[in-house]
């Protein structure tokens, strides 16, 4: 008897194998990145396909097998799905997942970690954004993954971009210059770190 896992998650990106299959990548609240194949996925009348879609959001149910997970049902979850109809919101969603993809490594929930690209992706739907707030959202949350991750230290000129807990609307008030400093170090970062 297998035992069936059931977390709310996004897929963060698929390939697709074979004639209908799909493996897909999956950042999800109670099991972390990990890496799951759909089969079937493909065809036209798979129950699976909409909820699997690069950048869903959904509720999975997966089987772990030996080398992946099996993913044998999906719900999808219609959540963020105001974002996904806006280009400059797709681009960065596109590119936080990117990053999420080449930092986590192993199956382990950090449950801070997924709140935090979930509390963040919530903001986006509050209203239009200017291209301005965007870009302070995506560089706050871009130097909050990298902090919780431990690839950038704690530092007194940027404890209030790791340190807040309620992600709203004064926190995109970001000047020029504060942007540049949390830029910078974010660079440094990943310079240091060969990624």
């Amino acid at each position: 008897m297998y035992t069936i896992y059931t977390t709310e998650g996004w897929v963060l990106s698929g390939v697709n194998v074979g004639e209908n299959n799909r493996y897909l990548d999956l950042f999800t609240q109670d099991l972390g990145l990990i890496r799951g194949v759909a089969q079937s996925v493909r065809k036209l009348e798979s129950k699976l396909r909409y909820g699997l879609q690069d950048l869903s959001y959904s509720k999975l149910s997966l089987v772990r097998g030996r080398e992946v997970w099996r993913i044998v049902n999906v719900e999808k979850l219609s959540v963020y799905d105001q974002v996904l109809k806006n280009k400059n919101k797709v681009e960065l969603v596109s590119r936080v997942f990117s990053l999420l993809k080449r930092l986590v490594r192993g199956e382990e929930q950090d449950i801070a970690l997924f709140n935090d690209v979930n509390l963040a992706l919530d903001l986006t739907k509050k209203g239009d954004l200017t291209e301005e707030e965007l870009k302070n959202l995506e560089t706050a949350l871009v130097y909050r993954i990298l902090h919780k991750l431990g690839y950038i230290p704690d530092s007194v000129y940027l404890k209030h971009v790791s340190s807040f807990s309620d992600w709203n609307i004064q926190i995109l008030k970001i000047d020029t210059f504060g942007r540049s400093a949390i830029i910078r170090q974010i660079n440094d970062s990943l310079l240091h770190s060969h990624l």
